[in-house]
């Protein structure tokens, strides 16, 4: 067997050493995945991922190299980040995921892609993008989201998001560059099937507490890291429908006014010549 199949359950172990023997708080585990949906349990609320490849970086020297690698991990459950998945997920999709505290554990994002391989791109999304596990995204999409915390609503290490700057880059053009409430969302549309909209829902976020310097002591603290959900969709673009171009054509009696008027006296005149030849 292929020693880099041995990585991922290796790193999980080692990781989760260091989770377990670290102050109570701590960052929680992620681990992360590629592969192909093999069960949705919405009762449970939760996605089954067969996971083949793992996203892992080696160092030349001090130059990073990440890449996705296979990996024997297998069937890997999560908690959905939001029931919105499941109108958007199916079994069989091919999918690249990061799951907090490992399998059993919820989805910091599941995202559906254009094939299964490092070079797929991301049409779909239902979690945290800002992770380079997400990306890129498909129509060449440069998605940039960040939480704006409510200091007036913080935990430990994280404050609850009261909305979220949103910034939509194409081709070196800002198209948006908006903050979102929760629920709210953006969307771009091009009408051309050669091009791709997409659509961005803000769903819930949170923020990193130390981010609100009212509380000195926010910067000293270890815990969970900030989560934010957010709900996005590329898709091809489509043509206006015929019916949705045309414009309506003025009917035959509105074209010819007094049309009625005209129609129905000569209808009494034929009448009235008809009663008099009887």
């Amino acid at each position: 067997m292929d020693m880099r199949n041995n990585l991922f359950p290796a790193a999980i172990f080692f990781t989760a050493l260091l989770f377990i023997f670290s102050p109570a708080g701590a960052v929680i585990l992620e681990a992360n995945g590629m592969g192909k949906i093999s069960d949705i349990n919405v009762s449970e609320k939760t996605i089954t991922v067969y996971s083949e490849y793992q996203f892992a970086t080696s160092y030349s020297g001090s130059t990073p190299l990440s890449e996705w690698i296979a990996s024997d991990a297998g069937n890997v459950t999560g908690v959905v980040p939001d029931i919105s998945a499941f109108d958007t997920f199916s079994v069989g999709d091919p999918v690249r995921f990061i799951i907090l505290g490992g399998s059993g554990g919820t989805y910091l994002g599941i995202a559906k892609i254009t094939e299964l391989s490092g070079k797929a791109k991301v049409t779909d999304l239902t979690g945290d993008p800002e992770r380079e596990v997400f990306k890129p995204l498909a129509g060449d999409y440069i998605l940039k989201t960040s939480p704006v915390p409510n200091c007036a609503e913080c935990l430990g290490t994280v404050c609850t998001a009261s909305s979220a700057d949103v910034t939509v880059i194409r081709s070196g053009e800002t198209l948006t560059n908006s903050g979102l409430l929760p629920g709210e969302s953006y969307e771009y549309t091009t009408q051309n099937p050669k091009d791709f909209d997409i659509s961005v829902k803000f769903i819930k976020g949170e923020s990193p507490s130390d981010i609100c310097k009212s509380t000195g002591s926010f910067g000293k603290m270890t815990g969970p890291q900030a989560v934010s959900v957010y709900e996005i969709h590329i898709s091809p673009g489509v043509l206006p429908t015929a019916e949705e171009t045309k414009q309506p054509s003025p009917s035959a009696t509105e074209a010819t006014p007094g049309f009625g008027f005209v129609t129905a006296l000569f209808a009494a005149l034929g009448t009235a010549f008809f009663i008099r030849r009887s």
